[in-house]
This record gives C-alpha cells, sequence and structure tokens, in this order.
C-alpha cells in the first residue's frame, strides 16, 4: 500500500507491507540503495511481509522531485 508521510520537507511517499493475520508483527525499515525505488525493492517489500514482517520502505529521494529509476 503507498502512502504519504508529512514532514518538514514536504510529505514522502512510502510503501507499507503488513502480513496476514492479526499482530503484533516484527517490523523492519527498509532503505532503498541509490538508484532509489524500483521493483526489486517492492518485491524485497512483498516477500518480507509475506515471512511475517511489517515493512515501510520510505522514498528518500522525494525532496528531489519525482525521478525514474
Amino acid at each position: 500500500m503507498k502512502i504519504s508521510i508529512e514532514t518538514g520537507e514536504g510529505a514522502c511517499p512510502a510503501y507499507v507491507y503488513r502480513p496476514d493475520g492479526n499482530g503484533p508483527w516484527p517490523g523492519v525499515l527498509v532503505f532503498m540503495d541509490g538508484i532509489g525505488i524500483r521493483p526489486a525493492m517492492l518485491e524485497i517489500g512483498e516477500r518480507l511481509a509475506t515471512n511475517g514482517f511489517f515493512v515501510l520502505l520510505p522514498d528518500l529521494y522525494y525532496r528531489s522531485g519525482p525521478y525514474q529509476p
């Protein structure tokens, strides 16, 4: 699920992946590498959630404006 986190410098888009069932779940904060968010990062979020982790993947380049990975 794509969300927006309001910060003092604008809205930071992020992806949240939640496992099935009832929590609590261990959390994982996934940081993108230098290329930015790309399909492989989204697959990592899905895979971790499938294995029981609550995942947050923020787009740390949000201050730079839109980009294409």
